[in-house]
């Protein structure tokens, strides 16, 4: 706060006793105040603080860019977790000269256990810095640091019928929203889209859900087969007060938002998650 003031102080021409900057640094220990609030309310919620040590049970490969990591500890009830939360790890490696942050999407978590997703974030000439670590370094039996789950993209008002719309490693929080959903009763349809068979991610415990549930849907969607999902498909999934959840990436969200605009769809209807900046996504 010191430094804004000092520089409204030097843009404006005025002193530090000066009503303005009085009025500046009164409103900024208001918002500030609030902000820590805020801040103690969520530590509070939180089933640990900062990182902790868990064991790698379990490294599943899910598609060729996509693994399923599975982390065990004893020291928390796991199952607290919230549908659609994730992760923080924190990596170190000798490819690295500072330890390294990522968030990742918890799949699936129980007592003493939390299961995440990794895609292997590779591009021309660039290999992302911890998904390529924990794809080519992580082993079984592998100690790896992780925060405690947090984040927002949660499913909403149960008792309406549930959507949800992943596309690749998108699916990764849809998975325990639609389990959540179909356990709470609400009419549950689940829409997995994938450029070809082998990049179907999750499938296995997205039918396993739907196998044992009689309010669950499945679609799996092959572009390289049926083409890009369109309104004339979409429309045979929608009902009224029906909630809608997309997850992937930013052109997989503009357009499934642009093509539910078209079907009349609500934006207080459609909640979405994509792993760069709310504002990356055009609507």
């Amino acid at each position: 706060g010191e430094n804004l003031l000092l520089a409204i102080q030097e843009v404006v021409g005025i002193e530090a006793d000066h009503p303005i900057i009085q009025a500046w640094a009164k409103a900024y220990g208001i918002i500030a105040d609030a902000f820590i609030s805020i801040e103690k309310d969520i530590y509070a919620n939180m089933l640990w603080q900062g990182f902790k040590p868990f064991k790698v049970e379990k490294i599943e490969v899910i598609t060729h860019n996509i693994k399923a990591f599975t982390v065990t500890s004893n020291a928390f009830d796991l199952s607290q977790y919230e549908a659609g939360q994730y992760i923080t790890v924190d990596v170190e490696s000798e490819k690295l000269p500072y330890r390294a942050k990522r968030h990742y999407s918890i799949v699936d978590g129980g007592k003493d256990f939390l299961t995440f997703g990794v895609r292997r974030e590779t591009s021309e000439n660039h290999e992302g810095e911890v998904s390529t670590i924990l794809h080519d370094e992580f082993k079984v039996g592998d100690m790896i640091n992780l925060s405690a789950p947090v984040g927002g993209f949660k499913v909403q008002n149960l008792d309406k019928p549930q959507l949800f719309i992943g596309s690749g490693v998108g699916v990764t929080p849809l998975v325990s929203m639609y389990r959540k959903a179909a356990l709470e009763g609400s009419k549950s349809q689940f829409i997995n889209v994938a450029a070809t068979k082998e990049d179907v991610a999750f499938d296995n415990i997205l039918q396993k859900v739907t196998d044992e549930n009689a309010n669950a849907s499945l679609h799996v969607h092959l572009r390289d087969q049926e083409g890009y999902l369109k309104a004339d498909e979409l429309k045979n999934y929608l009902s009224e007060g029906i909630e809608i959840y997309i997850c992937g990436g930013t052109p997989f969200l503009q357009s499934m938002i642009k093509e539910l605009e078209t079907l009349n769809v609500g934006d207080e209807s459609i909640h979405y998650e994509t792993f760069v900046p709310r504002l990356s996504v055009e609507v």
